[in-house]
């Protein structure tokens, strides 16, 4: 019976090197695919992934695209390696890359770009953890850790407890003010979403107070979202936060509010960032006191600039239509730091555009074309090749 058995074993390790060996070997004779420069500078294009699947006789296989060919993720065998590109959106934020260049030792086991603070003389990173046994031991516990710049040394409180009942929490922002860390919870509390800010002593560690978002809000609905409209850059110093405030389902008839960590104060806006006239589908980024926006439609982007400072807006400063890239459609739209990056199809076959957001001003196009393969036509590549996705990876 043993000798049965063992017979058995055999085939199927057999059955699966042999099978092992054909899936690797088919992996090895996939086309290759390219970003192709149309106008503009290459180099402006670097950082543009078009990501999406190619599809065989027999299955799909996960491939990015860029400017130096394709990388199929399916090739990517070894579970460190994928477990470590399961993380690399963390390392796309350029302030994250600056951190990782400046400080390594601290950051080392740190992988949330939204819980770190930095200015001209500290680095602060906040860690959250949680707990959902029924023991008498605080829900949440903090633990804050503080680097110091000019002498490099680290300063860490732990186990800081958070007088709350057992919520979900997540760490949406942190500041610095003076001698005290603000930071900014995201709390979920059955249908709504709740906001609040703990104070702390930046020498001692110990809670000064809890301002609860939700409190200040002139509204008695129930069913509410607010959240919060994110600083591209999340770790540099910002006294002031925004949030967008619906009731329900009107997602429509948003309103905004701004926070301040100094005062401690929620008020409502005049006017929604992005004005009175915007149209249904826009992205932004609020850069620092500059909140730029831009309108999407098939045939054309319109990019507005609002200064919350100075309350002026320059409304449609910037203009490209579908017509002036020579495309049949603009996908999408994504705003980061300098640059405005716009997804488009000509034909079938996906691309990428790359404008300078101060004015709109074309610096590259580009369009997925076959670098190298078994032969095939251009319909066929058209069929196989669905690019869906376009993901930025800037690097210092």
């Amino acid at each position: 019976m043993r000798r049965y058995w063992f017979s058995i074993l055999i085939v199927l390790l057999a059955a699966g090197g042999i099978g092992t060996y054909y899936l690797i070997g088919i992996r090895d004779h996939l086309p290759e695919y390219i970003i192709e420069t149309v106008q503009g500078d290459a180099k402006e294009g670097a950082a543009v992934v078009l990501s999406g699947s190619h599809y065989g006789a027999m299955r799909s296989e996960p491939l990015d695209v860029t400017t130096e060919g394709s990388k199929y993720l399916g090739k990517n065998l070894h579970l460190r390696e994928r477990m470590a590109n399961a993380g690399k959106w963390f390392y796309h934020d350029l302030n994250i890359q600056q951190l990782l260049k400046d400080h390594k030792a601290f950051m080392r086991g740190k992988n949330n770009s939204g819980r770190f603070y930095r200015d001209a003389e500290m680095v602060i990173y906040a860690k959250l953890s949680t707990s959902t046994r029924h023991t008498n031991a605080p829900y949440a516990k903090l633990e804050l850790s503080m680097l110091d710049e000019a002498t490099g040394k680290v300063a860490t409180f732990k186990s800081i407890a958070l007088d709350e009942p057992e919520q979900i929490y997540n760490i949406m922002n942190v500041q610095r003010i003076d001698n005290e860390v603000h930071i900014l919870f995201h709390k979920y509390e059955s249908h709504a979403s709740n906001l609040v800010v703990y104070a702390f002593d930046s020498g001692t560690g110990k809670q000064l107070r809890r301002i609860d978002l939700k409190s200040q809000l002139k509204s008695t609905a129930a069913d509410y979202d607010l959240s919060l409209i994110a600083n591209e850059s999340v770790s540099r110093p910002s006294d002031i936060i925004y949030f967008t405030y619906s009731e329900g389902s009107e997602a429509l008839n948003r309103k905004n509010y701004a926070y301040s960590y100094r005062t401690g104060k929620l008020s409502e806006l005049s006017e929604t960032l992005w004005g009175p006239d915007i149209g249904e589908f826009f992205t932004y980024s609020l850069q620092q006191d500059q909140f730029y926006y831009a309108e999407i439609a098939p045939d054309e982007v319109v990019l507005s600039l609002y200064h919350t400072k100075t309350k002026a807006r320059k409304r449609a400063y910037a203009t490209v239509t579908a017509k002036q890239l020579g495309v049949d459609e603009i996908q999408s739209v994504q705003i980061q730091r300098d640059r405005a990056y716009l997804g488009l199809e000509k034909a079938g076959v996906k691309g990428a555009a790359v404008l300078r957001l101060e004015d709109g001003k074309l610096l590259f196009e580009g369009f997925a074309v076959q670098a190298s393969g078994n032969g095939q036509t251009d319909e066929e590549m058209k069929r196989r090749l669905h690019l869906n996705n376009v993901v930025i990876e800037r690097k210092l």
